[in-house]
């Protein structure tokens, strides 16, 4: 299972071989590698923990700097995550390895976590796409509540569960099966088809998606041979 930790750097658009524009978000790699490498003997699951970017030693606490002092670079990672893997592959990996960004290739499918962007405090039609209450005369600024809960005189209380206003967006969010159109090994960034979740210099977890390309495409082209063949 390939994994990664980048930071988006914004969107863009290029054209592809045939001519079709296409909306780009760039991620970038500077800094990412192996902080921890988690077996099923000594931890019970097997896991590959990385670390990206480098934190001040002067903002760090000695319990946290402690926890990287066997690594060679002795380096204080801002943002941790684990990647679960199969134990079989964790050979390929050692402590204090850097993760490129060649670990991926042009034509790659990849699974992107990230949080998305923080709305604050909304209303109802913003949050859940209310249509909001009729605009017509005397309405007034009752127009984008709401309305009635349902509560009646019994049981004179909410449901939980209601949809009403409240905090949106600051999710953990996650996009399945984005293509990867480039790679610049030079600059160290990643081209993925489609937009995903944050705000610039956020950060994302890249990995293998767990889709099941080959065998929905081998599905798709069955049924359309099948459709060629009735035609016929």
């Amino acid at each position: 299972m390939k994994s990664i930790i980048g930071t988006k750097v914004g969107m863009t658009r290029i054209f592809d071989e045939k001519g079709s524009l296409l909306p780009i978000t760039v991620i970038k790699v500077d800094k990412c590698w192996a902080t921890g490498i988690k077996t099923v003997e000594k931890n019970g699951y097997s896991a590959l923990q990385l670390g990206f970017g480098i934190k001040r030693e002067k903002n760090t606490t000695k319990p946290y700097r402690g926890i990287f002092k066997n690594i060679n670079n002795a380096e204080v990672p801002k943002f941790l995550k684990e990647f679960r893997i199969d134990e079989s592959e964790l050979v390929n990996y050692a402590l204090g390895q850097e993760i490129t960004v060649d670990i991926f290739e042009k034509g790659d499918y990849v699974d992107i976590v990230g949080v998305s962007k923080g709305k604050g405090l909304t209303g109802v039609m913003k949050r859940h796409n209310f249509n909001g209450l009729p605009s017509s005369h005397g309405n007034g600024e009752y127009r984008r509540r709401g309305g009635s809960l349902s509560a009646s005189s019994y049981p004179s209380r909410v449901f939980k569960g209601i949809k009403m206003a409240g905090r949106t967006g600051g999710d953990n969010v996650t996009l399945q099966k984005l293509e990867v159109v480039d790679i610049k090994l030079d600059d160290k960034l990643i081209l993925v088809k489609g937009a995903v979740p944050g705000i610039k210099g956020s950060y994302l977890q890249l990995k293998e998606t767990s889709k099941f390309l080959k065998k929905k495409k081998a599905e798709v082209d069955s049924k359309t041979e099948l459709k060629l063949n009735k035609k016929r």
